[in-house]
């Protein structure tokens, strides 16, 4: 928290039981959202990247049929 946070909201600095607490809040805030980020960028990766953005940004998922094959044979 800084000083000019200090100034405008005094509050917030008894709410959350002084500096360090805040800090120790915030630092372990960050990293429980750069970890849900991170686990959910991995899903998607893991369960097919080009797949799940399509049907993200278009609305359309491809769904494969289990006999299907994408090789060509002749």
């Amino acid at each position: 928290m800084s000083p000019n946070l200090n100034a405008a909201f005094p509050s917030m600095l008894t709410l959350f039981g002084g500096r360090q607490s805040a800090r120790t809040i915030h630092f372990i805030a960050a990293f429980a959202f750069i970890g849900y980020t991170l686990v959910h960028v991995l899903m998607v990766a893991i369960t097919g990247l080009w797949n799940n953005l399509r049907s993200m940004l278009t609305g359309w998922y491809l769904i494969r049929q289990s006999g299907e094959n994408h090789e060509k044979t002749n």
